[in-house]
This record gives structure tokens, sequence and C-alpha cells, in this order.
């Protein structure tokens, strides 16, 4: 009668265990694979609540992530937010999200900068989360801020860094060369996966 006592309370206590959770059922949250899963699919706001909930646990990987969904979302003051807490882990992915966010901003030189620190750290980079965008879309973003600042020779040499063929004729008037990138811009921007 004893052990029948004993196994029932074993089989009580074992019951509550595993109903309560106690069984080792796993994480609750998401982890940082299914949050670049939800991103790649094109659910970028589930992405980016999966990446929010993982900055605790993923730091700076996980800021990077959430500010390329503010990005993809058109949200480019949080993106910023996002990336600016990154940036003392110095990750390419999150410098190239912010060359993003500085270009789309209209901060030209900043946008630059930040594009210059991935490529050289990285000169074939592709963004980890989503393959299509690359080095391309930030040489393509440096050509645009060049433009904008009327660097018109840096601006030419970033369009030949992505299309080595192109050889327009510039005149020695400023607006017709101005001219002639921002149509060249144009169509490399159609281009561009950001």
């Amino acid at each position: 009668m004893e052990n029948k006592k004993i196994l029932i309370a074993a089989i009580i206590s074992l019951s509550l265990m595993l109903g309560c959770g106690g069984g080792g059922g796993g994480s609750d949250g998401p982890t940082i694979e299914e949050a670049n899963q939800l991103f790649g699919a094109g659910s970028y706001t589930d992405a980016l609540t999966a990446y929010l909930a993982l900055i605790t646990d993923q730091g700076s990987v996980a800021r990077s992530g959430a500010g390329w969904c503010y990005i993809r979302l058109n949200n480019f003051t949080d993106a910023n937010i996002q990336f600016t807490a990154a940036a003392g882990d110095n990750l390419p992915d999150a410098n190239a999200g912010w060359s993003v966010v500085y270009w789309a901003q209209n901060d030209p030189t900043n946008a630059v900068a930040k594009a210059d620190a991935v490529l050289a750290a990285q000169p074939n980079w592709v963004l980890s989360i989503d393959t299509r965008v690359d080095k391309d879309d930030l040489i393509y973003i440096q050509a645009a801020s060049y433009l904008q600042l009327q660097k018109y020779g840096l601006c030419l040499s970033k369009i030949k860094a992505i299309e080595s063929s192109y050889n327009p004729t510039i005149s020695a008037s400023a607006s017709d060369s101005a001219n002639v990138l921002l149509e060249k811009i144009a169509d490399l921007g159609a281009a561009s996966a950001i």
C-alpha cells in the first residue's frame, strides 16, 4: 500500500511538473534564425517584433535586424535609433543600414562615410538577411550622395564601379554634367534592391 501511495505521488508530481512548464519544452521567444526567416519572407512587421524581443539576448545583431525592418517599413527615425544603439559593435550590416538611413534623411556626407566603412571592411559586402542587397547598392548610395554634394567626378567614379562601360559625354557646364549623371543615377536606382 505504501508503494502505491509513493507511485501515485510521483505520477502527480511528474504531471504537475510537465503541466507547469518544467518539462523543458524549449524557448518561449523567437530565435534570431526565425527573425531572419521572417525578414527574408518579407514579413517585416513580424520580423521586427521578433528582433525587438531578441535585443536582450542578441544585442547589436538583433538591433541591426530591427533597423533593417524599420527601413523596409519606411520608418527611418526608429531605424536610426537601432543603428545608433548598435554602433559600438561596428557591424557591417548595421553600418550599411545606417548609410541607407542617412541617405533617406538627406545627409549625403554621413551616407557616404557609413558606406565607406562597410566597403573598407568588406569590399564584397552582402546583407546577411537579404542577399539582394549588396555592395552595389551602397555604391549607388555613394554615387547619388556625391551628385547631391555636386562632386561630379566622385559620382562618376562610383557609377563606373557599378557599370564600368558607362562613359558619358560630360560638358564643361556643371548643370549639364549634373543632368547626365542624374539620368544615370535614376536608371541605377530603378535596379537597386534598397
